[in-house]
């Protein structure tokens, strides 16, 4: 872990040197007048900074790569690359790949130090590829190594205005966060590659000051609508949010134009007058209810649940290992969509924290001039707390002493939502520690 800090702060070979006294001869015993030169040691401790990969390959998409050969041909066995014949390996080396540990040792059954690195890959996975061989640890990939951290999300811009599209986006999506006195909701563009931006955000009712509190909120939506009860407030403010959103059109600043996609409201609370609210909507075809569920170690994996027709509509992102999944039945005939709350924070909190610039990260819009203080100040609300029982580790994310986490949960909520629309994620997020799998018997590829 150590080393993996390190190195993500820019620490290098130059910079791992031994106090000088670790070279100094003994004066007396069975080394005596016996030494250790650094120069001796220096190309030992180079070669723990050097990536075992080189070149275009180790750039882009390494996982893809490796599935579409495993697709397009017969040289793996499992998961894992075959060691028959030589030349299939070349695959590889011809689309970029440079070895530059030729020195690595081997384990039993492989020919080439690519051919060591694509295993370990294929294994572990590749944020491990990323940090153990190329040196390149993945930021906040693994869910709970990384906090949100709010001075990191404010120079998070897209320099685009507000409610424009950056360009490339595939689809718009929301959410809306629900409670007694008001609405707060998020409007996000994202890409094909999952790269997104929140374009818009806010609070119904729009609040006179720039900050404020979901408890001491001067404007509630019992009297902005004139509502006789909470439950009518709720069900009059989720209808004029949803229509208020989904009827404008957001275009990219060259005039593509994309209407709202998909947009979620939480139903975790007062479900029966959210449903209502949605079913009264004219782009209830677009909305749907939504709820996390909290699965901590004791429970079971959301992973393991029973996918059949029987008892789910669709299931995702991965229909055999879901994280979301839609019951067959709904809520006044409103369909909701279930998530792993835990496993989505961690997703969330990785677009936010990983490089700029990188596919699938996330930003704000705007520029450094647009005070997003208060939005990021949600974004912080919870914080990542590994928790073990029974053998099972999972990321639970808490809420923060004296912080509200409202607009967290619809950026979330955004991200379920690209999910469920059908944008696949760059990478998901671990909840449980990564465990070596068991090497699978290889065999030749003449046994096909």
């Amino acid at each position: 872990m150590a080393r993996l800090f390190n190195l993500r702060e820019g620490f290098t070979a130059a910079d791992d040197k031994l106090p000088k006294r670790f070279f100094q001869p003994k004066t007396d015993g069975v080394l005596a007048n016996k030494f250790y030169d650094q120069e001796q040691l220096d190309p030992k401790i180079k070669v723990g900074y050097v990536a075992r990969l080189e070149g275009d390959a180790t750039a882009r998409d390494l996982n893809g790569r490796v599935q579409q050969l495993q697709i397009n041909s017969q040289i793996f066995e499992g998961d894992r690359v075959e060691t028959e014949p030589g030349a299939r390996i070349q695959i590889l080396m011809d689309d970029g790949a440079e070895v530059a540990w030729h020195f690595i040792p081997l384990e039993d059954g492989e020919v080439s130090a690519i051919q060591h690195a694509m295993n370990i890959m294929c294994d572990d996975g590749e944020e491990v590829f990323s940090s153990e061989c190329q040196n390149e640890p993945k930021r906040a990939t693994q869910a709970g190594t990384l906090a949100i951290s709010k001075d990191e999300i404010l120079d998070r811009y897209s320099s685009f205005d507000r409610y424009v599209l950056p360009q490339g986006t595939a689809a718009v999506v929301a959410h809306c966060d629900v409670h007694d006195s008001i609405l707060y909701w998020s409007v996000a563009a994202v890409k094909s590659d999952f790269s997104g931006s929140i374009i818009d955000y806010g609070t119904f009712p729009e609040q006179p000051n720039p900050h404020f509190s979901q408890t001491n909120v001067k404007r509630k939506m019992i009297d902005e609508l004139g509502a006789q009860s909470i439950e009518e407030a709720i069900v009059s403010g989720v209808h004029h949010v949803g229509d208020m959103i989904c009827s404008k059109v957001y275009a990219t600043s060259d005039g593509d134009q994309l209407p709202v996609a998909s947009m979620l409201f939480d139903v975790g609370y007062k479900p029966e007058e959210v449903s209502k609210g949605i079913r009264l909507s004219r782009y209830a075809n677009v909305m749907a209810g939504s709820r996390g569920v909290g699965i901590g170690p004791t429970e079971r994996p959301m992973a393991e649940y029973d996918v059949s027709a029987k008892k789910m509509r669709r299931a995702g992102p991965n229909p055999s290992r879901p994280r979301w999944y839609v019951p067959r039945v709904g809520i006044n005939s409103v369909p909701v969509l279930r998530f792993d709350a835990n496993y989505w924070k961690s997703v969330a909190a990785a677009r936010l924290m990983q490089k700029r610039q990188s596919a699938g990260e996330w930003n704000l819009w705007g520029n450094h001039r647009i005070d997003h203080s208060h939005y990021c100040s949600h974004l912080i609300g919870e914080e990542p707390v590994p928790t073990t029982a029974k053998g099972r580790t999972v990321v639970m994310w808490k809420p923060r002493p004296a912080t509200e986490n409202h607009w967290f949960d619809t950026f979330v909520g955004c991200v379920v939502a690209a999910s469920f629309i059908g944008i696949q994620t760059p990478g998901g997020a671990q909840t449980a520690g990564i465990i070596r799998r068991k090497p699978k018997q290889r065999r030749s590829f003449v046994d096909f």
